[in-house]
C-alpha cells in the first residue's frame, strides 16, 4: 500500500502545478487591437484592422478582409509591426 501512496502523490501534484501554470498564462493575457502588415502600402504599413487580439501563445489571430487572410501584429509604429498575436479563445 505504501508503495502506491507516494507515486500517486507525485502525480497529483505534477497534475496541480500543470493546471495552475495554465491558469497564470490565462491571467497575464493581454488584449490588444490587432494590426497587420503590408509592405506594399504606401508610408503607414502597419495597417489597423477592427479585430482583437491576445498576446498569449496560441493559434494565430487573423483577419480576412474579403480577398485574403492576414495574420495579425502588435503595432509598433507606423511602418513595422511586432510580436504575431494569437486568436482570443
Amino acid at each position: 500500500m505504501k508503495r502506491f501512496i507516494l507515486p500517486a502523490a507525485v502525480i497529483l501534484i505534477g497534475a496541480g502545478s500543470a493546471f495552475a501554470t495554465g491558469v497564470a498564462k490565462e491571467k497575464n493575457a493581454t488584449i490588444v487591437q490587432g494590426f497587420r502588415y503590408d509592405p506594399a502600402a504606401p508610408g503607414v504599413k502597419c495597417i489597423e484592422t477592427p479585430v482583437d487580439c491576445s498576446t498569449t501563445e496560441g493559434p494565430a489571430c487573423t483577419w480576412d478582409d474579403g480577398v485574403t487572410t492576414h495574420n495579425l501584429y502588435q503595432f509598433v509604429n507606423e511602418t513595422m509591426c511586432g510580436l504575431q498575436l494569437s486568436r482570443i479563445n
